[in-house]
Formats: structure tokens, C-alpha cells, sequence
């Protein structure tokens, strides 16, 4: 028993490699002679955060490990206060992350979801070209009320259309399951996505005092809708059809399967409905729209709702909130010690003269950059503040180089660039080659997009 113990914890000289970098690229950094600038304090920061974020990109441990660790071991060598380290967790963004898990668990288990999407899908005809259509309007509509909560519902949906009508590993289940995809995440740009715009403006908020209401997110982004349809049409048009598709009985089979909505999935829909209202009209009531899904993950509790149940609070997956917070922590403790200040000082002599315009597009391009070695929370984490000093120093409206840098982050080629995307790609149904094809495909007209059709909406709405 105990050799097979020791030959299932031995490391791989990946592995190893890995390791060896994670202790000996932190531990150099601590050899770096202090300046002005450079001081004990920033290099102790450096050394710790570069630590983390190495085990986030290499994923030596599970995420909770360095996450939970992290502000310790600011607290601990005196980088910061703990009071500065935790403040963090005394923020909305945490709970938030909490309300909505539980919130999104619940209306999940209880098929509302799932009858939202058939629905739309049999409305746009069933078809092959309907089905990618189709999702991308259910997409936009369920991503406006419960943004970031289709991902693993709708990519797990079309893994299980591909396998009831026998599509195989084909261009076909490749179209379905990346249509999916595209349905479930590039409409969350447009609202207050909580893993995404929520975790931004929350550093944002907390280091230069910085606010954005869902309704300013959404008018500010609008001009994306028609690059969510865009981006369906490519799949139809890179994926056409090599094996027969015959979906539209699948679909009004399954769809009068789940028989007439209940009175728990009438709950769950009001529920939805006031959420949505709370987060739209934020500017109006002043309250942090946040709190709203945690007001949302209790209501489902109490008596006369009564929709939720344990299992929906088990699901949680409690390192992605730590991760977070965590994230948060990096952007907190970089602003209380200056580190935002440095690099701006730094970077800012080159790039003074290069525009709003340039701007935009070379923090786009870091964001595509650093996707190859860092998670986009890792990237949320490192390069947040340090992009909005810039801005502010520059004198350049943050919000416009903040949709950017977003937009950059979605950007990816390999599947481990980004979890979702792995998600995606871990059915496998699609092809390396094919999902390589497609997403360069989706940076090159992302960018693009950005350049040529956003930043000119954003001259004309007065961001830029």
C-alpha cells in the first residue's frame, strides 16, 4: 500500500520543473538590490505574489491553497497590516461571489435555466443553424438578469444534444458545443458579470474610488450585441454541418418533458425578475448593487419561497470565492503600498504620447500576452491597478481601457489559457486543430471589433 501511495504522489519532471520555478523565480526577486522605489516592503510583496500567481498559472496546488495563504503571508512579513491584507473580505465582492453561486445553484437544480434556453431554441426553428442562433438570444436574455450563470449549464446542454442525436466528434458537435460557449459568455460583457466586471471594479472602487452602475456597464457595452451574433455567424460558417442534423424533435421531445412550469420555477422566475430589477436600478436606490444577489440567495429560504435547499449552499465551490478575495487582496495590498505608482512611473514616459486610442489597443494586447502564462482572474489580480493608474495619470477615461482589457481576457488559443474554454474543450468533441482555427479566428475579429467599431461608439457616447 504504502508504494502505491509513493509512485501516485510522485512528481512528474514537469512537475518539477514547475516547482523549481514557482521557488527560485520569488526567491531572486528578494536579491534584487533596494532603491528609492524599490523598497524591503515592495520587494517582499513582489516575491510573495509572483509565488502565487506561479502556483495559480502551473496549478501545482488547488487554487484554495495559495489564495487562503496569501494575505497570511502579507500579514505575516509585514508587508501590510492584516487589517489592510483581509480588507477585502469586508467588501461586497466576496459575498457577492457567495449569493450568487448559491442563487445560480438553485434556479439551475430547479430547471428554470434549462426551460429558457429549449424555449428559445425551438422558437429560432431547431435547425443546426437555429440551435447556434438560438442560444445566442437565450444567451443575451438570461445573461441580462444572471450574468456569468449559463457556462456550465449551456456547454453541459450541448454536450448532451450532441450525444442524443449521436453527433459524434464532428464539426457538427464542434459548432453545437462552441456555439454554446460563445452563447454563455460573450453576453455577460453587456451586465455586471460578478467573476468579470465585478471583480474589476471592485479594485477599482477600493484603490482610486472609481464606480460603474449596471445600467452605465450595459449602455457603455451595448455596442457588443452585434459582435455576440457575429461571432455565431463564424461558427455556423466554420462549422457547417458534416454529419445530419435532425434537432428540432429532440428539443420539443425534451422541452415538453419538463411538463408545465411549477410554482417553485414561478418563485425562481419573480426571484430572477427582482434581482434584475435591484441591479438595473441601482443608481436609483444607491444601494451596492452587489448585496442584491446575497439578498437573492436568502430569499430562496424563507418561508412562503422555500426553494432552496442544502445542497444548493454544498455546491459552492468555496476555493473560486477565496480565489477571488484573494485576487482582491493582490489589487488592495499594490495600491496601500504604491506598486500601481511605480509602473505607472515607469511605463507612463512611453506611452504619453500614444493616445487614448493606442492605449486601448496595447492593453488589449497585454491582456492576450499574459493569457499564456496567467489565469484572467490571475490577470485581474496583477494588472488592474496598475492599468488604472496609468489611466489616471495619463488622464484618460478608465472605463473604455477597462471593457478593453476584458475583451483582451477572453481572448485565448490553447484551451488552458482559460478554464472555461477547457471546460469546453474537456468533452472532447472538438478537434485541437478546429478549436486552435476558431479562436484565432475570434481574437483577430475581436480586435478588430474593439478598434474599428467600440472605441469610434465610445468616441460618440463621450468615454473617449
Amino acid at each position: 500500500m504504502s508504494s502505491e501511495i509513493n509512485l501516485s504522489t510522485k512528481l512528474s519532471l514537469k512537475q518539477k520543473i514547475f516547482w523549481l520555478i514557482t521557488i527560485l523565480l520569488p526567491a531572486a526577486i528578494l536579491f534584487i538590490p533596494e532603491s528609492v522605489t524599490f523598497t524591503y516592503q515592495v520587494k517582499l510583496f513582489l516575491s510573495l505574489t509572483c509565488c502565487a500567481i506561479l502556483m495559480f498559472a502551473f496549478e501545482l496546488l488547488d487554487n484554495f491553497v495559495p489564495a487562503v495563504l496569501l494575505p497570511v503571508g502579507y500579514t505575516l512579513c509585514h508587508v501590510v497590516p492584516s487589517t489592510v491584507a483581509f480588507a477585502p473580505w469586508t467588501s461586497s465582492i466576496p459575498w457577492m461571489m457567495i449569493g450568487s453561486l448559491i442563487f445560480i445553484n438553485c434556479v439551475e437544480r430547479i430547471g428554470l435555466l434549462k426551460r429558457a434556453a429549449y424555449f428559445v431554441v425551438l422558437k429560432t426553428g431547431g435547425s443546426y443553424n437555429g440551435v447556434i442562433y438560438g442560444f445566442m438570444v437565450a444567451g443575451i436574455i438570461i445573461n441580462l438578469v444572471l450574468p456569468g450563470a449559463l457556462t456550465i449549464p449551456l456547454i453541459a446542454l450541448a454536450y448532451g444534444i450532441c450525444i442524443a442525436l449521436d453527433l459524434g466528434r464532428s464539426k457538427t458537435s464542434a459548432g453545437i458545443m462552441i456555439g454554446a460557449a460563445m452563447a454563455a459568455m460573450l453576453p455577460a460583457y453587456l451586465s455586471y458579470n460578478p467573476i468579470g466586471i465585478g471583480i474589476v471594479m471592485g479594485l477599482a472602487t477600493e484603490s482610486f474610488g472609481i464606480t460603474l452602475s449596471w445600467m452605465q456597464n450595459f449602455l457603455h457595452n451595448l455596442i457588443f450585441i452585434p459582435y455576440c451574433f457575429l461571432m455565431a455567424f463564424v461558427v455556423t460558417k466554420l462549422f457547417k454541418p458534416d454529419v445530419s442534423f435532425q434537432g428540432k424533435d429532440y428539443f420539443e421531445q425534451e422541452y415538453h418533458a419538463l411538463g408545465k412550469i411549477d410554482f417553485m420555477e414561478k418563485k425562481a422566475a419573480v426571484l430572477t425578475i427582482l434581482l434584475a430589477i435591484f441591479l438595473v436600478t441601482d443608481s436609483l436606490h444607491h444601494l451596492d448593487k452587489n448585496w442584491g444577489w446575497l439578498f437573492a440567495a436568502v430569499a430562496i429560504f424563507l418561508p412562503g419561497v422555500n426553494i432552496g435547499l442544502k445542497e444548493d449552499i454544498e455546491k459552492i465551490n468555496l476555493s473560486l470565492v477565496v480565489f477571488v478575495a484573494s485576487c482582491l487582496t493582490i489589487g488592495t495590498v499594490s495600491g496601500a503600498i504604491g506598486i500601481g505608482q511605480i509602473i505607472s512611473a515607469a511605463v507612463l514616459p512611453f506611452m504619453q504620447q500614444s493616445g487614448s486610442v493606442a492605449l486601448i489597443a496595447i492593453v488589449w494586447l497585454i491582456a492576450v500576452s499574459f493569457n499564456f502564462l496567467l489565469t484572467p482572474l490571475a490577470e485581474m489580480a496583477a494588472l488592474t491597478v496598475p492599468i488604472l493608474q496609468i489611466t489616471q495619470d495619463m488622464g484618460v477615461n478608465p472605463y473604455p481601457v477597462i471593457y478593453a482589457f476584458l475583451q483582451g481576457l477572453d481572448q485565448v488559443i490553447f484551451p488552458y489559457e482559460y478554464f472555461n474554454y477547457l471546460f469546453l474543450f474537456s468533452f472532447g468533441l472538438i478537434y485541437s486543430k478546429d478549436f486552435m482555427k476558431f479562436f484565432a479566428a475570434k481574437m483577430g475579429i475581436n480586435l478588430l471589433y474593439v478598434m474599428a467599431i467600440a472605441v469610434p461608439y465610445w468616441f460618440i457616447i463621450g468615454l473617449l
